[in-house]
């Protein structure tokens, strides 16, 4: 058992001429613990590091998708990697009216960085986003969601090589400001 305890902060800027908004995501902080077995496993302190203070900047279209990625230096990403992977994140926020108590599904797929060239597995995944409250009032109020993610990564066998099937999952919480996103 993985589990990852991840803190960002998303700046959002103002629309610019060609009518896309800049995000920074900046991570905070990142914990990572493992455990087989019953047993922790060690896990690289570099590999929860690489990420600390670090900031993607991203833009954003009128129709809500990402459209370019800057990735910061000392992050194993591609801009396209990141692309798909922010894009996966902001895929996962609901663009239509539900009330509290309603879900929102949504799919999404992830190329995985792998070194050496080779062809990425994809992950594929599925995002539940469950309404559970609004906080505040007129412009300055806050969606409330609980979050469920489900998930598979399958990599078929190079030649003799094994074949790595992995269920990925997790919950969490997230809270979105209604006016600004």
């Amino acid at each position: 058992e993985q589990t990852t305890v991840t803190v960002m902060r998303q700046d959002i800027g103002l629309v610019d001429n060609d009518g896309r908004v800049r995000h920074d995501i900046t991570y905070e902080s990142m914990t990572q613990t493992s455990t087989m077995n019953g047993k922790e496993v060690p896990i690289p302190s570099d590999r929860i590091a690489m990420f600390d203070g670090k900031v993607f900047t991203m833009w954003i279209d009128r129709n809500n998708d990402v459209v370019d990625v800057v990735v910061p230096e000392g992050v194993p990403l591609t801009a396209e990697q990141a692309k798909q992977m922010m894009g996966s994140l902001l895929a996962a926020v609901p663009r239509q009216a539900i009330r509290v108590g309603e879900t929102v599904t949504k799919p999404f797929t992830m190329d995985l960085p792998v070194p050496g060239g080779r062809e990425a597995p994809k992950m594929t995944a599925t995002t539940r986003l469950t309404l559970t409250g609004v906080d505040g009032a007129g412009t300055d109020r806050i969606a409330n969601f609980a979050v469920a993610v489900e998930g598979r990564l399958k990599v078929d066998a190079p030649g003799t090589g094994p074949a790595v099937s992995i269920a990925v999952g997790g919950t969490g919480t997230m809270r979105t400001h209604l006016l600004s996103g």
